[in-house]
C-alpha cells in the first residue's frame, strides 16, 4: 500500500517580508532567515500540505496573474527549502495540537504592495482580550485595572476578527480577563461563530474554566476548536490556591467539553514554586486525558511586579525548566502534546533574539490597544484611530520585534545568555524598565 507524503512547513510560526527592492525573505520562529525571489515565495505559499507538484503549479497559476512556473523549477525550489530545513516532505500524521501558519490565498494578494521599508506580508494569529473582568485574582496576572472608558464595542471586535482574517490569520485566541464571565460569554461565543464562518482553522478560548459548565452546549455548537485552562499548582498565594482548587474541583465538568470534540489543554505559568511541579502538572493533564499542556515563564508585568523576587525564574531556574520540558516532551510524546515558548524548545542554543509576537501574532486589548503580546507595552495608536492592517504592517512599534537581534558584550560571550534573557525581547525590556534582576551572577546587568 502506497503512503502519500506531503510538503509541510517545518516551523508553522513564521513570517514573510517584502523588501524595498521587491525581493522577499522568510523568518522562522527560531530566528532563521532565508532570502527568496518571487517564484520561490509563490512555491512556498502553495506547497504546504500538497503532495502533487502539478497541483502546486496550478495553484500558483490560478491565484497569481496566470503565472506559470515550470515543474523542474518547482522541484528545484522545493529541494532548496528542504535543504534549508524550511520544509519537510513526510507522510501525513494526526497532530494532537495542530498549529496553522497563515492563509496563503490571502497573502498572495499582498505580494505586489509598494514598500518604503521591509514590510511584513503575513499574519498568523489574532489574540483578542475581550475583557479585563475576571472572578479570580491570580497573583501573577498581567491584566490591568479595568474601566469602561474606550472599550471596544462588539461590532468593533467583530470587525477586528474579520480584518485579521483578511490579513491572513488562521488562528484566533479569545482571552481576558475571563472571556466566559457574565455578559462576555455571549460576546465570546458570537465571535467564535463568526470566526468559524469566516474560515479560521484554529479557534481557541483561554479561560480559568469559569463559565464552561454553564455554556458548554453553546460552546460546542459555536465551532470552537479548543479550550485552554489556566492551572499551575501554585500555593504560595491565596489567590492562586483558589483558582487552582476551582480547576481541580471542576475538572470532570470541564472535561465534558471533549465529548463535543473540543480539544482541552492547560496553560501553565512557571514560577519559582511551580518549577518543582512540572511533572505533576503533566500527570494531572494525562490523568484527565487532556490534549496539551503549554508552559511559559512568569513575566514581570501586572501583579507579578510587586511579588517578583518571590516568583521570578533566574538563570538556573530557566535552565532546569528547559531541560525538564524537553525531557518530558519526549517521555510523554504518545500521551500528550507538551510545548513552551520557542526560546525554551530551541535546542541549538542560538544567541539570536526573536519573537513570534509582532511577527506571527498580534495582541489587541479590550480597549483596542495593540501590542506584540499580552506582556508587552502597547503602541500609542489604537484601532479606534487607525485600521489594524496599517498598524500591523507599517507602524514602527513592531520594528523591535521584526529584526533578528544579535547581542553585544558582555552578553554575547556568556554561556548563560540563553537562560538569563531566554531570547525574550520583553523580558529584557522589562528588566531594564523596572530595574529587575533575573539572577545571573556573572555580570551586573539588570537583565
Amino acid at each position: 500500500m502506497q503512503v502519500n507524503k506531503y510538503y509541510k512547513y517545518k516551523e508553522q510560526k513564521q513570517a514573510i517580508f517584502k523588501t524595498v527592492n521587491g525581493d522577499f525573505y522568510i523568518i522562522t520562529q527560531f530566528g532563521k532567515r532565508i532570502d527568496v525571489n518571487l517564484y520561490e515565495v509563490l512555491v512556498y505559499l502553495f506547497s504546504n500540505g500538497q503532495s502533487d507538484i502539478l497541483k502546486i503549479q496550478n495553484l500558483i497559476k490560478n491565484n497569481y496573474k496566470n503565472c506559470i512556473i515550470s515543474l523542474d523549477e518547482i522541484e528545484r525550489i522545493l529541494a532548496r527549502f528542504q535543504k534549508e530545513e524550511m520544509m519537510i516532505f513526510e507522510k501525513e500524521v494526526l497532530e494532537l495540537h495542530p498549529i496553522y501558519s497563515f492563509n496563503s490565498f490571502k497573502i498572495v494578494e499582498k505580494l505586489d504592495i509598494n514598500c518604503s521599508k521591509d514590510t511584513i506580508l503575513t499574519l498568523g494569529k489574532l489574540e483578542l482580550a475581550i475583557t479585563e473582568d475576571c472572578p479570580f485574582s491570580c497573583s501573577y496576572c498581567m491584566r490591568k485595572v479595568d474601566s469602561e472608558n474606550n472599550v471596544l464595542s462588539f461590532e468593533q471586535k467583530r470587525k477586528l476578527v474579520n480584518d485579521c482574517f483578511e490579513m491572513g490569520a488562521m488562528s484566533l485566541n479569545i482571552t481576558g480577563g475571563e472571556p466566559l464571565y457574565g455578559k462576555y460569554a455571549d460576546e465570546s461565543i458570537e465571535l467564535v461563530k463568526y470566526a468559524k464562518k469566516l474560515g479560521y482553522k484554529r479557534i481557541m478560548i483561554s479561560t480559568s474554566g469559569y463559565g464552561v459548565e454553564k455554556n458548554i452546549e453553546r460552546l460546542a455548537s459555536s465551532g470552537l476548536n479548543e479550550l485552554q485552562i489556566s492551572y499551575n499548582q501554585c500555593t504560595l498565594f491565596e489567590e492562586d490556591r483558589v483558582r487552582n482548587k476551582f480547576v481541580e474541583d471542576n475538572i470532570d465538568m470541564i472535561k465534558k467539553s471533549m465529548e463535543y470534540g473540543i480539544r482541552l489543554g492547560v496553560c501553565s505559568v512557571l514560577t519559582k514554586e511551580s518549577l518543582t511541579k512540572i511533572e505533576q502538572i503533566i500527570e494531572f493533564c494525562i490523568k484527565n486525558k487532556l490534549y496539551s499542556v503549554y508552559f511559559y515563564p512568569v513575566m514581570p508585568v501586572g501583579g507579578a511586579i510587586t511579588i517578583w523576587d518571590s516568583i521570578k525564574l533566574n538563570e538556573n531556574d530557566i535552565r532546569i525548566a528547559m531541560e525538564k520540558i524537553r525531557c518530558y516532551k519526549e517521555k510523554y510524546k504518545d500521551k500528550i502534546y507538551i510545548s513552551a515558548p520557542q526560546s525554551f524548545m530551541n535546542e541549538k542554543e542560538s544567541l539570536k533574539q526573536y519573537c513570534e509576537g509582532g511577527t506571527y501574532m498580534i495582541y489587541v486589548s479590550n480597549k483596542g490597544e495593540v501590542s506584540g503580546c499580552a506582556c508587552s507595552q502597547p503602541m500609542s495608536n489604537t484601532i479606534h484611530n487607525r485600521n489594524i492592517d496599517d498598524l500591523w504592517r507599517f507602524n514602527e512599534y513592531f520594528d523591535k520585534y521584526r529584526c533578528i537581534k544579535e547581542y553585544s558584550a558582555p552578553c554575547l560571550d556568556c554561556n548563560s545568555l540563553l537562560y538569563c534573557l531566554n531570547s525574550c525581547i520583553i523580558r529584557e525590556q522589562q528588566a531594564f524598565k523596572f530595574n529587575l534582576r533575573y539572577g545571573c551572577n556573572k555580570c551586573n546587568a539588570r537583565a
